[in-house]
């Protein structure tokens, strides 16, 4: 039996999908009773008037009946929930479009259950080269009508055939109107393929989520709800904040899709937010996420289910102190009072390792971890001698604070810098650049640079991950301006990372792989 975690959005079409799952699991048919409500409800792990909003929408389409002091029933979808299905659905466009894309989703996963149950599974080869060989948008369209109705063979319900085939072809309709199918040619055929595997090898779990990513993938989402998903960032106005800005524009309004970012400490924060599921994805370096997913260096056990989306633009280590100090190297904060980043970020760990290198006792310097804000407020007020801080570039928080109390940024000596990259295959060497005059122009400050990642998780959804690194490689001139200039926008973003590609990337690759050869 399926193991059904319900998402809080959305919660009555996957409940009802789940519902569809567990009739399937008990060999229910129709007239047979479903368990009870409370029953349901538990297993969902779901409220009973969330249950009941997703007996609803089955109930809408014919597939459940609740009748009065017997429960909920299975039963047959009739010629009377054409009409209430597709009365207010078809008096919308965009919205209705998600609507037909649920109600396809529902559809076929049940009808392609009880095709796996009774051990009918057609032959689907056939109908899957006439997807895989057209050329023309319209021969692309009769091959999916076709492919859909072949894998239905040994289901006998005509009306419920009928409803689906219907649904389907609508959607096809208005993602051919949309150019939904030529933007998405490549990605469409892929999910078909998918299908076409899972129900071979008689993998509900596996078909589920093919049937579910190829509807999604059709709909137009032109003025259609905006989907949300959240993403941890770092604390205001640091670099995590701000690549997760820049994220979160390109998403809007490349993938319709709405970033609800969350400020945390920094990329150790970040892991466990991912791996507990606060948020779907998150920002940290390269290295942490390789620790954490082994289980190693102060993670006590593997956080397996991380997964890599793609690598991100390269962060500079800085160590800041006020250009009126005595501290001219790094060698002079000794007996200091530094800032090491605020709580749960990686800088505390670089730190150390930095004046390790140096010589330094760990005794020798007093550490405190402030969020980039009050670590400025801090070196003002003296109560701290330098900060160390990851960032892209002079963050803005430091230009605006360097035109009051004018600061220096320290380079790290290049023997110290070497020693400490050999150490870590993912660390560079790097030069940090800060727009103040010297005597010999603006400062150029060799430093360590630290790559990073977009993590997700292997449970999020395939459909909206490989959308995302989609609308990422679009738009990586923009998101990675200090990226290895030597490598091209692709192997950067996805080759080489620490931790296994999500299989929406791998996904996604894989179908345009064609078009980067």
């Amino acid at each position: 039996m399926q193991n059904h975690e319900i998402d809080k959005q959305k919660r009555s079409f996957q409940v009802a999908c789940a519902v569809q799952d567990t009739i399937a699991d008990m060999g229910l048919k129709p007239g047979d009773k479903l368990p009870s409500q409370s029953q349901l409800a538990r297993q969902l792990n779901v409220s009973i008037p969330t249950l009941r909003e997703g007996l609803e929408r089955l109930e809408l389409v014919g597939l459940v009946k609740a009748v009065h002091g017997k429960g909920t029933i299975v039963s047959s979808p009739t010629s009377d929930n054409f009409q209430q299905t597709f009365g207010p659905i078809l008096g919308t466009q965009a919205s209705g479009q998600g609507e037909l894309a649920e109600l396809f989703i529902i559809l076929q996963t049940y009808i392609l259950h009880c095709v796996i149950q009774a051990d009918t599974t057609p032959d689907s080869r056939a109908s899957l080269r006439s997807v895989l060989g057209p050329t023309s948008e319209d021969e692309l369209v009769q091959g999916l009508v076709n492919f859909y109705k072949t894998i239905c063979y040994g289901y006998n319900n005509q009306t419920v055939l009928s409803l689906n085939h219907i649904t389907h072809e609508l959607i096809l309709f208005h993602a051919k109107e949309k150019n939904i199918l030529s933007s998405h040619e490549r990605e469409i055929k892929n999910t078909i393929t998918d299908v076409a595997n899972s129900l071979e090898a008689k993998d509900s779990a596996a078909l589920d989520q093919a049937i579910s990513s190829y509807a999604k993938l059709l709909q137009w989402k032109g003025h259609s709800e905006t989907r949300t998903i959240s993403l941890g960032t770092g604390s205001s106005g640091g670099s995590f904040d701000r690549l997760g800005s820049n994220l979160a524009a390109v998403m809007s309004h490349g993938a319709d899709l709405n970033m609800n970012l969350i400020p945390t400490g920094g990329g150790i924060e970040n892991i466990d937010l991912t791996d507990l599921r606060r948020a779907e994805l998150s920002i940290t370096q390269e290295d942490i996420a390789l620790n954490a997913y082994k289980g190693e260096s102060g993670f006590v056990f593997p956080h397996s289910g991380l997964r890599a989306v793609c690598r991100l633009a390269p962060l500079n280590l800085w160590a800041v102190v006020r250009a009126d100090s005595s501290i001219g190297q790094l060698t002079d904060l000794k007996a200091s009072r530094i800032s090491a980043g605020a709580v749960g970020s990686d800088a505390a760990v670089i730190t150390d390792e930095l004046f390790a290198a140096l010589g330094f006792k760990k005794d020798s310097y007093r550490t405190f971890q402030l969020c980039l804000i009050n670590a400025l407020a801090a070196l003002r007020s003296r109560e701290i001698d330098a900060f160390f801080y990851l960032s892209q570039d002079p963050f803005d928080a430091l230009v605006e604070f360097h035109q009051v109390t004018p600061v220096r940024v320290l380079p790290i000596p290049p023997d110290v810098s070497r020693l400490i990259v050999s150490r870590h295959a993912s660390w560079q060497l790097s030069c940090a650049h800060f727009e103040y005059e010297t005597a010999n122009g603006p400062a150029s400050i060799e430093t360590i640079g630290i790559p990073t990642l977009l993590i997700t998780r292997d449970d999020v959804d395939d459909g909206i991950i490989r959308e995302i690194a989609a609308v990422i490689e679009q738009n990586a001139a923009s998101l990675l301006p200090n990226a290895d200039g030597r490598l091209s926008a692709r192997n950067y973003l996805f080759d080489g990372l620490s931790i296994p590609l999500h299989t929406g990337v791998e996904k996604y690759l894989r179908g345009t792989e064609a078009d980067h050869s």
